[in-house]
């Protein structure tokens, strides 16, 4: 195992064969998931060439995927003097990704087609360069057999946290419920969780708060649901317990 400005080896030397001068790759954080486990896509191009203009670009098309761009900022764009294999390159990341399958089987994500102008004299006019790399695949599995009835769709690890301000309101009160999940794992696509609540009750669907970050290590933050709840008639009521699981 091994990284190369954001790319594997085989993925380097997959576009070392292509064109040694002018070369993109596409690599995965990881090569086999589980459906709705997160996955870092990182796009990386390797040039020889002192002078590159960039002109246009194909993105991959992705298939089974729920897509989120990282924000790479300004520094990323940089290049940075690697060598790789005995040559020496710029290595840049032009693109990343946090990539959620949404199906199991085995997914590919398709070629990235860039095209550039390379310009080898100060009196030459460039010349226009298209290059392509290799497609990607991940294997994603099932999940795993007999997931209990709380189960929301959640991959990675999070915790629970369950607030209610009032305890004790009159009839027909609104009273705030809040259940919150936070830590690394796809909370984008986590379902509501559904309340067992006696009859007397009225509830509404809940309002999303998301504090949410996607960066080069994968999704993470929080989820908070939001309940109103009215009590229609006095008295004493149990609202029953809150299991999750993920």
């Amino acid at each position: 195992k091994g990284s190369q400005g954001g790319a594997n080896s085989a993925a380097v030397e997959q576009g070392q064969k292509r064109d040694p001068n002018l070369f993109c790759t596409i690599s995965l954080s990881k090569g086999k998931v589980y459906v709705g486990e997160q996955i870092v896509a990182t796009y990386t191009l390797f040039s020889r060439y002192n002078s590159l203009q960039p002109r246009d670009y194909d993105l991959p098309k992705l298939n089974g995927f729920w897509a989120e761009e990282v924000d790479l900022g300004t520094t990323n764009w940089e290049p940075q003097l690697r060598t790789v294999n005995g040559m020496q390159y710029r290595v840049a990341v032009l693109k990343k990704q946090v990539l959620i399958p949404l199906r199991s089987g085995q997914l590919t994500i398709a070629p990235m087609t860039l095209n550039y102008l390379v310009n080898p004299g100060f009196f030459s006019s460039g010349t226009p360069v298209r290059i392509q790399s290799s497609p990607t695949q991940v294997t994603v599995m099932d999940l795993p057999p007999g997931k209990p009835a709380d189960f929301l769709g959640a991959v990675g690890d999070l915790h629970m946290e369950v607030k209610m301000p009032a305890k004790e309101v009159k009839a027909n009160d609104a009273v705030d419920l809040s259940i919150r999940f936070s830590g690394r794992a796809n909370l984008k696509l986590l379902d509501a969780p559904k309340l067992n609540l006696p009859p007397d009750f009225e509830t509404y669907d809940p309002k999303i708060n998301d504090q949410i970050t996607v960066n080069g290590a994968g999704m993470s933050g929080s989820r908070e649901f939001q309940y109103l709840l009215i009590p229609r008639n006095e008295g004493k009521y149990d609202i029953g317990s809150l299991s999750f699981s993920y």
